[in-house]
């Protein structure tokens, strides 16, 4: 296996342990501090030009020792799938307009997670657990399609206070201007990652906005 086809296969399972991080997470069974963890998986979920596969290797088992202090209980019993980790192959079995829906709900969520501290008020992460946990479920566009809203004008304050030339609509409520925020802030961004890193980004907002088109 190629050292980009390991990295793609840990990234996968980063992933499905975030979306199982946000089901422990709602289940509420213990206090555990999964913040930091949380927004550095998601940072890492796609290829970046940090990504190596020990660096992977080290977040993953570090959200595993995370989920299992924040549901003790569901770390001994598989009794039901409440907390389970994400199966990535059920991506692949969604309708396609879901597919899609769900990769500008996590291209959202990742570009979101470069600008919140892990200083910040409790209330700033709620919309990640939300994202990651709707992307585990199978619901349809119109169930995702709020959320990402939600996602969109969080963004769009960010962007603002960080980019002269952003934005270009004066509000972002629709996927499909959303996924135009995020294709220009590639390119704001573009001196500041590597190339892989951007082409991972363009290549998701391209696929995203031809699929709204």
């Amino acid at each position: 296996m190629s050292n980009l086809s390991e990295l793609s296969v840990l990234q996968q399972q980063l992933l499905g342990k975030l979306v199982g991080l946000a089901r422990a997470y709602y289940a509420e069974e213990a206090y555990a501090d999964t913040n930091h963890i949380m927004l550095l998986s998601l940072q890492e979920c796609l290829i970046t030009e940090h990504s190596s596969i020990p660096r992977l290797q080290s977040i993953l088992e570090q959200l595993k020792e995370t989920k299992a202090l924040l549901t003790p209980n569901c770390a001994m019993c598989n009794m039901c799938n409440r907390t389970h980790d994400y199966d990535i192959k059920q991506f692949g079995n969604s309708e396609e307009d879901v597919q899609h829906i769900k990769l500008l709900l996590l291209f959202s969520l990742h570009t979101l997670a470069h600008f919140v501290s892990v200083q910040e008020d409790k209330n700033s992460y709620e919309i990640f657990y939300k994202g990651l946990f709707a992307f585990g479920e199978d619901w349809s566009v119109e169930y995702l399609t709020p959320i990402i809203k939600e996602i969109g004008q969080l963004l769009l304050v960010e962007f603002t206070q960080q980019y002269d030339e952003l934005p270009s609509y004066s509000s972002y409520d629709t996927p499909k201007s959303i996924a135009i925020l995020l294709a220009q802030s590639i390119e704001a961004q573009a001196d500041c990652m590597s190339k892989i890193h951007a082409d991972t980004l363009q290549h998701i907002a391209n696929r995203v906005l031809l699929c709204l088109s």
